[in-house]
């Protein structure tokens, strides 16, 4: 995620080469793409009242005539940060939830996952029997790993989630959100945590 402090780096930098004719050209190109896109974006961010306040003048028009290298320059920079940013903030493919038996991990329908014993790190031991009965929590075949979160395939080939290294199911007997029929069975199945 950016920072605030890099952001202003960023765009600094970037105002400092527009003296280029192919940047230049480039904004124009870019400007007219980013403009509807990122003027709303820049409003819920509150990025125009940072503008305005370091150039020290009322609004943004003051600051920045129409069509202004410097303007469009900063366009871009902002719409990049706002797509940075959301990236950044983009959801986990889990949430924790309050169960009877305490916080667990639940997918997105918020039925309770589960962790094999029987599974190595970063690999699904659970063959095509054990998955009729603990469903792999799949991916939707674009995700990425991230942070705790990684990608393992599992016994029917589909990509599936893992949590710290495990991969993590659901428990077919389990019937409505919040339930954890599933954990100790076997002595091997677990809730997430």
């Amino acid at each position: 995620m950016l920072h605030l402090g890099t952001a202003v780096w960023l765009m600094i930098g970037a105002m400092s080469v527009v003296k280029s004719r192919m940047l230049s050209q480039f904004i124009d190109a870019q400007y007219q793409t980013l403009k509807d896109n990122a003027l709303p974006k820049m409003e819920q961010l509150g990025a125009w009242d940072v503008i305005i306040f370091i150039s020290g003048t009322t609004d943004i028009q003051s600051a920045f005539p129409k069509g202004s290298i410097i303007m469009k320059t900063i366009l871009i920079a902002m719409g990049i940060l706002a797509a940075t940013a959301a990236s950044a903030f983009a959801a986990e493919p889990a949430k924790m939830m309050d169960t009877k038996m305490g916080k667990v991990l639940v997918n997105e329908k918020s039925m309770t996952l589960y962790t094999f014993d029987k599974d190595a790190k970063g690999k699904s031991n659970c063959d095509q029997d054990c998955l009729k009965m603990w469903p792999a929590f799949h991916t939707d075949g674009k995700a990425k790993a991230a942070g705790e979160w990684s990608i393992v395939k599992a016994s029917d080939g589909k990509d599936m989630w893992a949590y710290s290294g495990k991969p993590l199911y659901t428990y077919s007997k389990d019937m409505k959100s919040g339930d954890t029929n599933g954990d100790g069975v076997g002595g091997v199945w677990h809730m997430a945590k």
